[in-house]
C-alpha cells in the first residue's frame, strides 16, 4: 500500500485522504482528527474535544476548569489549587504542603526542613550565598570570597573598601582613588588633593 499513511507521531493524525499527516490543533499533544482532542498541552484540559486553558492560578495541568492536577514550580497542590510556596513562608522557592524543598536566593535548606539566612551563619555577616552552613558561594560588599572563606577587604588594606582577591581593590574610602587596582591617596595625585 504504497502511499497510504496508517499512523502519525501523537501531534499528528491521519488526514482523511489518508496519504499525509496533519498537526493536532492549537494546544492539543495527541488527536484523532482536526476537532477531537485526547490529550492536551500543559496548563490546559481536554472539554468536549477541545483544549481549554488552565483558569487556576499557578496550575501546569487541571482536570478542569476548577481542579489543578500539577503547580508550577514555586508552588504545590492543595485540594485542586495551587498554594504558591512564598505565601506560607516568604523565605521559600520550592515545597510541598508542609515543607521546603529549596529556599530563595541568599537562604540555604538546613536539616530540619527551614530557610536559614546564609548571611547569620558567620558572626559577621560576610556571607551572602551559601550551599549549607558549612559552604559559602558568594559574599557580601566588603568581603572577597578566598576558598570557603569570606575575607574582609579593609583588612587586606584599610583604604579598600571593595575587592576582587588580595591583589585588586574595586573601591576606595574616602581621601583615595582606585588606580589599576590599587588605593592611591589624594594627596598622591596633587599635594592640594585632600578628597578626589
Amino acid at each position: 500500500m504504497s502511499g497510504v499513511c496508517l499512523t502519525c507521531s501523537p501531534t499528528l493524525y491521519v488526514h482523511q485522504t489518508g496519504t499525509t499527516c496533519v498537526t493536532c490543533g492549537s494546544n492539543c499533544n495527541n488527536c484523532t482528527n482536526n476537532v477531537l482532542c485526547i490529550t492536551c498541552k500543559d496548563g490546559f484540559y481536554v472539554s468536549s474535544g477541545l483544549c481549554v486553558a488552565c483558569s487556576v492560578a499557578n496550575s501546569t495541568a487541571c482536570a478542569n476548569a476548577s481542579t489543578a492536577t500539577a503547580c508550577a514550580v514555586g508552588s504545590y497542590l492543595n485540594s485542586g489549587a495551587c498554594t504558591t510556596c512564598a505565601s506560607v513562608n516568604a523565605n521559600w522557592a520550592s515545597c510541598n504542603s508542609t515543607n521546603p524543598l529549596s529556599c530563595v536566593s541568599n537562604y540555604y535548606l538546613a536539616a530540619n526542613n527551614t530557610c536559614v539566612l546564609c548571611s547569620t551563619v558567620t558572626a559577621d555577616g560576610s556571607w551572602k550565598t551559601c550551599a549549607n552552613a558549612s559552604s559559602v558561594t558568594s559574599c557580601h560588599d566588603g568581603f572577597f570570597l578566598n576558598g570557603n572563606v569570606c575575607v574582609n577587604c579593609s583588612r587586606i588594606n584599610s583604604a579598600w573598601v571593595n575587592c576582587l582577591n588580595v591583589y585588586t581593590a574595586l573601591s576606595c574610602v574616602s581621601g583615595y582613588y582606585l588606580n589599576n587596582g590599587t588605593c592611591l591617596t589624594c594627596s598622591s595625585a596633587n599635594s592640594a588633593f585632600l578628597t578626589c
